[in-house]
């Protein structure tokens, strides 16, 4: 189980665990896969669990990448499938992050 702190990007606040982002005075918004970021107009920030190696993606180009590749879009599925360009290692957190 993912360690349950919280991480401050902008004026937004995201959960590493449940990845749901308040929104102001709508209620939480719940990312649960690689669309419902791009849906929402947000990037893919995805941070190695070995070295620590932080890579940005477009969320849409990265849903179309998995989709090519036949894999899931639940970001709690392709977690642990992601490998770190730096280190080789597998598993990563994803979270979301405005769009560049």
């Amino acid at each position: 189980m993912r360690n349950r702190k919280d991480a401050h990007e902008g004026d937004r606040h995201v959960d590493e665990c449940s990845l749901s982002v308040p929104v102001r005075l709508m209620g939480r918004i719940k990312l649960d896969t690689i669309t419902d970021l791009a849906r929402r107009g947000y990037d893919a920030k995805i941070t190695c669990s070995g070295c620590g190696h932080v890579s940005h993606w477009n969320a849409i180009e990265l849903a179309d990448e998995l989709s090519r590749r036949r894999k899931p879009l639940r970001i709690e599925a392709v977690e642990p499938m992601m490998r770190c360009r730096a280190c080789g290692k597998r598993g990563a957190v994803i979270q979301p992050v405005e769009q560049f």
